[in-house]
């Protein structure tokens, strides 16, 4: 392709002089974050070096997929049909699968003899530590002169609880309409993954990727109060009309996601990638000019983190005062991310030597197991996964995870939608597919579990 020679599909020794800088600049990288630290015990630059070879080999094996996708002869499939009355199963499978958490709880607080005062309050188990920063903003907006617990709230992003506060406009409540709200996007976001799903996959299997959706552990926060279902539904709404070559409406999209949650700002990485790609495969001389007259629209989702921090200045008078009450209140800063998995083992080798196994396994051991199990299924599948999507998880991944104190790592990775078509393209053999879809369940009701009995605890 005469417009990026470098990515032709004869230039094999240009992938691998680019594979094996790339893998040397993390390894230096990682020498000089351990180089400069005290001793470490052996364990931590265990987990460390496995989370790093994990995302090394996962950059290894994409980089040819990578240029793949970049050239010239790299085929573009027309998508599949689905049948008229899926949209209807695919909202029952998402509906059930809300009613089944609620059962959840019902059974757990009879089987610990505790309920509360009405029925209305066993809504309140379900709720996460982070919805009443949204509802408070929904309903009082942001503060720089109350007192502190409302001012901090600034690094919660506003198009949630704007929506929140639009709806409650007519409802006249704002905790239910918040809940509600959480489960409209919850579904909308699932049509919308089944119509991305069969751009590569047959109807069953496009079927199967929204079965793995509401069956990946922690959906029960696209029930909360919080700004996870909104997110990904705009984050899929992105990629799909950048797939269909609707590129100013993909950056509308992507902008609102960047005005959702700051990872927002990650959907430049598929947007232009698919854009990269869909130029490579025009004709000789027209591939430049598609090129130029799309690829400004990517650039409108930066616009929606920027309406974001002028809601910062607007505020407090400072565009990025978000990072100063990040650090102070949340102790989050920009890190190594493969630094993250050593702070997370330090505090789950603390948490079970104190006694308090079910936090240690519930908090930092599901953390720990969010950030291995994306990587091995993202390494295990990326050769049979749209490449943009694997381009997102890479920078997503990163910029997720570089933080100095992670606690949500399961969040994260939730609206992480390359994951869902990756359990989807593992489970292609039925014996696997119920392994999977088996594992997948456990795993939920394991998580979710964990999440009740905290919030027994504080109740």
């Amino acid at each position: 392709m005469d417009a990026f020679p470098l990515l032709e599909n004869r230039s094999r020794k240009a992938r691998t002089a680019f594979t094996l800088l790339c893998a040397l600049i993390f390894a230096a990288w990682y020498a000089y974050v351990y180089l400069n630290e005290r001793a470490l015990p052996w364990y931590s630059y265990a987990v460390t070096g496995v989370l790093l070879f994990l995302f090394i080999a996962l950059g290894a094996r994409f980089v040819p997929v990578w240029f793949d996708a970049w050239s010239k002869d790299q085929a573009h499939p027309l998508p599949h049909q689905g049948r008229r009355g899926d949209a209807w199963r695919v909202l029952l499978m998402v509906l059930l699968t809300h009613a089944a958490y609620l059962m959840i709880v019902l059974i757990r607080l009879r089987l610990t003899d505790w309920w509360p005062e009405s029925f209305n309050g066993v809504f309140h188990f379900l709720d996460a530590s982070d919805s009443k920063h949204y509802l408070d903003i929904a309903q009082n907006w942001y503060s720089n002169s109350a007192e502190h617990d409302r001012v901090v709230r600034l690094v919660f992003l506003p198009l949630y609880p704007l929506l929140v506060k639009l709806l409650a406009l007519v409802t006249g409540e704002y905790y239910y309409t918040a809940a509600l709200l959480s489960v409209l996007f919850s579904a909308l976001a699932a049509l919308v993954l089944y119509r991305l799903a069969l751009m590569d996959l047959p109807r069953r299997r496009a079927l199967w990727a929204v079965r793995f959706y509401c069956l990946f552990p922690g959906f029960f926060f696209y029930g909360c109060q919080l700004s996870e279902a909104l997110f990904m539904l705009l984050a899929l709404l992105c990629v799909l009309c950048a797939r269909q070559r609707r590129c100013l409406l993909s950056g509308v999209f992507g902008a609102l996601a960047a005005f959702t949650r700051s990872p927002g700002l990650t959907l430049l990485t598929p947007v232009l990638f698919t854009i990269i790609g869909d130029s490579a495969a025009r004709p000789k001389g027209q591939r430049l000019k598609y090129f130029l007259s799309r690829c400004w629209t990517a650039f409108i989702i930066p616009l929606g983190f920027f309406a974001y921090l002028f809601v910062n200045y607007r505020v407090s008078g400072d565009w990025l005062r978000f990072l100063q009450y990040q650090k102070n209140n949340w102790f989050q800063s920009p890190a190594p991310f493969f630094d993250t998995v050593r702070y997370q083992l330090d505090y789950l080798i603390s948490y079970v030597r104190d006694g308090s196994v079910s936090n240690a396994i519930g908090l930092w051991g599901a953390n720990l197991l969010a950030q291995f199990a994306a990587l091995t299924l993202m390494l295990l599948t990326v050769k049979k996964q749209n490449a943009a999507y694997t381009a997102f998880f890479i920078v997503y991944f990163v910029f997720t995870t570089g933080v100095t104190w992670l606690l949500s790592a399961p969040r994260y990775m939730l609206v992480c939608f390359p994951l869902i078509f990756a359990l989807t393209q593992l489970g292609q053999r039925r014996l696997v597919r119920a392994l999977l879809t088996a594992l997948s369940a456990i795993c939920s009701v394991l998580f979710f579990l964990a999440y009740l009995s905290y919030s027994i605890a504080v109740y």
